[in-house]
């Protein structure tokens, strides 16, 4: 177990902030009257994923930009009753994420290009700006990701699961989170509960029950977290058991293959960035 007096300030640190600040709103795209809807938002995340591999940016911030869109359409719903404008609002979105959480940003005129001149490069910034402004520069949001990388800095990394099973479980993880980024059903939920239901459904694919049981009773020994409700542990333990990943990883698991890092799993990793375009 790594040094955990400095894991357990960090991890109250974002508990902390997460419910004062970040949370997202449920049923926030569930009006059917409105333009946007949970497809067309779904449509951008994986725009947004895209943009953000093709630019080798770490998957982190298009979890950011996801939560920056989501909270600012929270506070100005008339959004949702304009595609060109939450268009907008999404790209805006992920150029401040990257930006602000990356060494090397995307430069608005970049911006302008993907978009193929349908937005300037004042617009982004000009968006960028009403963003900011707001959600009072809250643009720090702890991510389901970054609580799981601390759920499995607090499992031995002896005696519970081998090497080859935590790489198979930091995978399942994180295709479990890029799932609930693109879902409206996990709106308002905790990030941190998200990342712990996550982390035993992983280690329950991989591991069975008592593996299951060993990392949830670790974790909790250490840091006061629950798990989703029920009915949304059970979506992502069913995405978990169907993922491709796990299919993959089980062929593979007597070659040894190298470690993958948590945050370089997206299940769009490998495409390239165009346009989305939202049909209505």
């Amino acid at each position: 177990m790594d040094n955990v007096p400095n894991i357990l300030e960090m991890f109250d640190a974002m508990t902390v902030q997460e419910k004062c600040i970040y949370r997202t709103k449920n049923g926030l795209y569930d009006d059917q009257s409105r333009k946007i809807d949970a497809e067309c938002r779904r449509l951008m995340v994986v725009w947004c994923t895209q943009i953000a591999n093709h630019f080798q940016c770490d998957y982190h911030s298009v979890a950011v930009a996801i939560n920056i869109l989501d909270r600012f359409v929270a506070r100005q719903t008339e959004i949702l009753d304009d595609i060109s404008t939450y268009q907008l609002a999404a790209m805006t979105s992920l150029y401040t994420a990257v930006k602000i959480h990356e060494t090397t940003g995307i430069a608005s005129e970049t911006m302008e290009q993907i978009s193929e001149g349908t937005f300037s490069s004042q617009d982004i910034e000009r968006t960028e700006l009403e963003i900011l402004i707001k959600l009072d520069w809250h643009v720090n949001s702890p991510t389901a990701l970054s609580f799981a990388d601390i759920f499995m800095h607090l499992i031995p990394r002896t005696g519970i699961i081998s090497v080859i099973q935590r790489e198979m479980i930091e995978k399942l993880i994180a295709e479990q989170i890029d799932y609930t980024l693109e879902e409206c059903l996990f709106l308002g939920t905790s990030a941190c509960e998200l990342a712990f239901t996550a982390t035993c459904n992983a280690a329950l694919v991989s591991g069975g029950p008592s593996c299951r049981l060993e990392i949830y009773q670790s974790i909790r020994k250490v840091v006061s977290v629950n798990l989703l409700p029920l009915s949304l542990g059970n979506l992502l333990l069913e995405h978990a058991s169907t993922s491709k990943t796990l299919q993959e990883t089980i062929g593979s698991v007597e070659k040894e293959q190298p470690s993958e890092q948590l945050l370089n799993t997206s299940t769009y990793h490998d495409a390239s960035p165009r346009c989305i375009a939202i049909p209505r």
